[in-house]
């Protein structure tokens, strides 16, 4: 889903991340879209003690091509990793959504 000015805020009922530059990447929520209990979780807990770098911000699809990784998220299904997008782009099966998906079944055995 889009906002008023094409850039990317979320799907219909999940949360968007995308790794570029070593840094995990999330749509701002402050004008629209829903900030959702797992992304809320991920950006609070679970990044930071990670040791990862992350950031809201505005996404537009030429910055979403351009991802290292992507995964979507909820408090429902966890972390879903993208490995592509119908007709537009691929992305890998990343070592760091790996990583993240790994250290959220460790916390919570219902994602496993």
């Amino acid at each position: 889903m889009l906002d008023q000015d094409d850039n990317i805020i979320e799907c219909t009922s999940n949360n968007i991340f995308i790794f570029k530059n070593e840094s995990w990447i999330t749509p701002k929520t402050d004008q629209c879209g829903v900030s959702g209990v797992m992304r809320e979780y991920l950006i609070n807990i679970l990044l930071p003690s990670a040791g990862f770098k992350i950031k809201e911000a505005s996404l537009n699809i030429d910055a979403f091509l351009l991802a290292d990784e992507v995964f979507i998220c909820n408090s429902i299904n966890g972390i879903i990793p993208v490995i592509s997008v119908e007709n537009l782009c691929k992305f890998p099966l990343g070592k760091q959504t790996k990583r993240i998906n790994s250290k959220l079944c460790e916390k919570f055995s219902c994602y496993r």
